[in-house]
């Protein structure tokens, strides 16, 4: 027979073991390093990759990821706020009126087909815009569409 102490080991071993996607830490090498994680994901499954990031590997605290297609602007996936799927990002602005989408769109089109975009966001379920940092790539699906994978981080030291 197994003892509780034994279940309460290997419960914790389990949880130990399960691998989080997101920055360690608020800083522009993690970040970096979780978006190319998700834009792997991208590369293999396209738009399909929704389902993976809405995982909660992949999403903790202040971070989640975000996928556009490239050349229409289209919300693809939202890990935070489904409901913006389908819907067209070219014209969001931030508090500053600074067009985030069509930035993100100039990053990506460097010759290293990524960047970064410094805007002002709410914190999720907050009110308040706070300078956010975001990462982007650009990536080709399996579908042969463009996609824009990101993610940002709040008041992010440079």
């Amino acid at each position: 027979m197994i003892s509780r102490r034994w279940i309460l080991v290997l419960c914790f071993v389990a949880v130990a073991c399960v691998r989080s996607y997101t920055p360690r830490s608020n800083t522009r090498a993690d970040l970096q390093r979780y978006v190319e994680r998700a834009a792997a994901v991208v590369r293999e499954k396209g738009a399909a990759s929704c389902e993976t990031f809405s995982q909660q590997a992949w999403m903790g605290g202040d971070y989640y990821i975000f996928v556009n297609e490239l050349d229409t602007n289209l919300m693809v996936c939202h890990a935070m706020r489904p409901e913006l799927i389908g819907q067209s990002q070219a014209n969001l602005q931030d508090a500053n009126g600074k067009f985030i989408a069509r930035d993100m769109q100039t990053a990506v089109s460097a010759p290293s087909g990524s960047g970064w975009v410094e805007y002002v966001w709410p914190r999720p379920g907050q009110t308040n815009a706070i300078a956010k940092s975001s990462y982007v790539m650009s990536v080709t699906g399996p579908d042969g569409k463009r996609y824009i994978v990101g993610s940002g981080g709040y008041e992010m030291p440079r």
